[in-house]
């Protein structure tokens, strides 16, 4: 079993409360607590990524892990300075950040670093930084128009930080033919050539309907994509291609 105490429970609880979410990917950036990594372990559907600047610290959380049964196929600890360390995109759905760069500079520049690793529709973020000084570190964000989205409070030690609604000229295909005139149209003007991978791999799709067997067309909406199976209906994440349900 994994070690934790009344401590780490209560807030973890805060961050679930607070991120409305107990399901997806779970960033902690920063040297922290193996209670309250533990603890968020526990959720079902949760992946944890760890980015601990500690060497020795990192190794000790991945020797508590194995102790415990925990493969990094549901925590995976990265040692390196989580200023330096490249996220994917639009990746997480909660990130915890445990220590901010005392100087301006690097303390916007970390914010902005988690902000674009939150998943649109949602994505959560716990800063630790009090008052006017979350302001003060969040306003380079705001004044950058990479800040669509943005949302944020302040709650005792802590800034909370979220991505709220799409991308700006994100689109979505709601019909088999785009939309309910049949345009077949996407009014998507924010993805652009040359294209990358955002994701790969994950659940099979045997039991999916092949395209070249005109099969049913999948459809995305606020940020999921729906597909049809021979004997199921399938929502998936279109950020991080996990299965919501099935």
């Amino acid at each position: 079993t994994l070690a934790s105490n009344e401590a780490a429970r209560k807030s973890a609880a805060s961050i679930f409360e607070s991120a409305g979410t107990r399901e997806g990917y779970c960033l902690v950036l920063g040297h922290g607590s193996q209670e309250l990594i533990f603890e968020l372990a526990q959720q079902d559907g949760l992946r944890v990524v760890v980015v601990d600047p500690d060497q020795a610290a990192a190794n000790s959380l991945r020797l508590a892990l194995r102790a415990a049964g925990v493969g990094a196929a549901k925590v995976t600890v990265i040692a390196s300075d989580p200023a330096k360390v490249e996220l994917p995109p639009y990746l997480a759905s909660i990130a915890v950040v445990r220590e901010m760069p005392p100087d301006d500079q690097p303390r916007a520049a970390l914010i902005a670093k988690v902000f674009a690793a939150l998943r649109p529709f949602g994505g959560f973020a716990s800063l630790p930084i009090r008052g006017q000084d979350g302001a003060k570190a969040l306003a380079p964000l705001m004044a950058s128009p990479d800040s669509a989205g943005i949302a944020w409070k302040p709650a005792g030690d802590t800034m909370l930080l979220w991505r709220a609604g799409p991308l700006p000229g994100s689109g979505d295909w709601t019909h088999e033919h785009a939309d309910a005139a049949n345009t077949r149209v996407s009014k998507d003007s924010l993805v652009k050539a040359p294209l990358g991978l955002l994701w790969f791999g994950g659940t099979s799709n045997e039991a999916i309907l092949p395209r070249h067997g005109h099969g049913p067309q999948p459809q995305v909406c606020n940020g999921r994509l729906f597909i049809e199976g021979m004997d199921l209906i399938r929502a998936m994440d279109i950020y991080t291609g996990s299965v919501l349900w099935e």
